[in-house]
């Protein structure tokens, strides 16, 4: 009890003078913060996905800027910069499927002095989905009539299968890629061009060289006698 006593009392008495100097300016600081008026002003800043999983690509809201509306004196608003406010998300806690982020206080890093009101949007729903490699099959398009007499015999790509890469669900509903179309009007014979080949699915990916030759024969009609 006594050094309970003794400890009290230099905690009270030891450099009193430097402990009460800081008191009164944290109260000067208190009073300055607090007794002019309070601003409100909305922020638009960069929002951080903090700790984002490797092999996995995710899905959902695409949200790369958060508005922050924040509470401030009048003199601590007009000095406050965009770039002394951080928002993020932290994927620490990832799992595979769907997923709902909050976007509360907690996500944003704001300057002492500066109350978080509200962000918008307050929170995110994501998908997590594993990237994966496909194997597919590439189809060309033809457009175009050809000569009269004459008749389409057959379209090869080369290659014909190419290799592409994306989320589980993106895949699975992607069975095979496109060409650029190949305007055949007017053709009367065999004929070798390049075309590219078309990604519908921003999320997808070609692994392979865009470009493709294709072969397309065409050859005439045998008219039958009677």
């Amino acid at each position: 009890m006594i050094y309970r006593l003794l400890w009290l009392k230099n905690l009270i008495t030891v450099n009193w003078h430097l402990k009460l100097t800081s008191v009164l300016l944290a109260s000067l600081l208190w009073v300055a913060l607090n007794g002019e008026p309070k601003s409100v002003v909305v922020f638009r800043v960069p929002l951080e996905y903090r700790n984002y999983p490797k092999g996995i690509e995710v899905i959902g809201d695409n949200i790369n800027l958060v508005d922050v509306r924040v509470a401030a004196s009048s003199g601590i608003v007009k000095r406050l910069d965009p770039t002394e406010i951080t928002a993020f998300i932290d994927f620490s806690d990832w799992s595979l499927g769907e997923r709902i982020y909050p976007l509360a206080s907690q996500n944003v890093i704001v300057p002492y002095g500066v109350k978080i009101i509200r962000i918008t949007p307050n929170q995110l729903k994501l998908n997590f989905q594993r990237i994966r490699n496909k194997i597919v099959e590439v189809r060309p398009i033809i457009t175009g009539d050809l000569q009269k007499g004459y008749k389409l015999e057959g379209v090869q790509a080369r290659p014909h299968l190419v290799r592409i890469s994306g989320p589980e669900g993106h895949l699975r509903s992607t069975a095979y890629l496109s060409t650029e179309s190949i305007d055949i009007s007017g053709k009367t014979g065999p004929f070798r061009t390049k075309v590219h080949l078309t990604l519908d699915d921003p999320l997808i990916q070609l692994l392979e060289d865009p470009e493709i030759e294709a072969e397309i024969s065409i050859g005439p009609m045998i008219m039958r006698k009677k």
